[in-house]
């Protein structure tokens, strides 16, 4: 089990940059459920060696919960989703 927290974009860096570039946009998950990304959801994550740097250089692994499935969806997922639906460059 990881210790998982609540992140946000004051924590800065690619992390802040990443929370910013996703808060705001509507997100359909598989399970059919849409929500907007940062306000139905919070973003969480734990210190994790492959995630985003926050401004003091520690990495954390960014990622939020469909509140109505429970599915874990990683940064990277949600990112590239945007971007094929042209919501995000």
């Amino acid at each position: 089990m990881t210790d998982d927290e609540i992140l946000t974009s004051d924590l800065g860096g690619e992390l802040g940059d990443m929370i910013d570039r996703l808060s705001g946009h509507d997100f359909d998950c598989t399970c059919s459920h849409s929500f907007e990304l940062g306000r139905d959801t919070d973003f969480v994550g734990y210190i994790h060696d492959g995630g985003l740097a926050d401004k003091v250089g520690v990495k954390y692994w960014l990622y939020t919960v469909c509140p109505d499935c429970g599915y874990q969806w990683a940064w990277h997922k949600i990112e590239a989703i945007l971007v094929r639906a042209g919501v995000l460059k």
